[in-house]
């Protein structure tokens, strides 16, 4: 009631308690609750006034008159949605169909990958280490086998040109 909240309330009836003292605070409170009646009621009569004047429930027949365009035009975009929807779908199947067909036909022509071992040199490897042969030991072209190094500095030559 009038954004009072419970504390609020209490310390406005200590201080009229004070202020007014036991015998006037009864009767004022009784004469309060007296005035908030005939104020309710005079609200209620001016109410039910003016229904009577314009036929029934004035803000009812306004949420009535709107509920139902409301609901035509919830029902029409509800239906927008659904279709776009599908559309949005049949477009999608039409994508992945259509890069399907486009990629399958192609092969790649580009650089081949030189890093690695190809497919050939790990099916080698595997038949050595199946054979129980030890893959840090490199043949050599003569057939007999060499210890395989790993690289320093001095090995390694590095193309600067300085002159651009």
């Amino acid at each position: 009631m009038f954004g009072i909240n419970g504390g609020e309330f209490f310390l406005i009836g200590i201080v009229a308690l004070l202020v007014l003292g036991p015998e006037r605070l009864p009767i004022l409170a009784r004469r309060a609750g007296k005035w908030t009646r005939e104020m309710r009621s005079i609200a209620t009569e001016f109410r039910t006034g003016i229904e009577r004047e314009l036929g029934g429930n004035p803000l009812q027949d306004f949420k009535d008159e709107v509920a139902k365009p409301v609901s035509e035009i919830r029902s029409t975009m509800t239906e927008i949605r659904d279709d776009f929807s599908k559309a949005s779908d049949d477009v999608n199947e039409g994508l992945d169909v259509a890069s399907k067909d486009v990629t399958s036909g192609l092969s790649w022509t580009g650089p081949v990958s030189t890093q690695g071992p190809t497919p050939q040199d790990a099916a080698a490897d595997l038949a050595r280490i199946e054979a129980g042969e030890d893959l840090h030991s490199e043949r050599s072209p003569t057939g007999r086998e060499t210890e395989q190094t790993e690289p320093t500095l001095d090995d390694i030559e590095i193309g600067v040109d300085l002159d651009d």
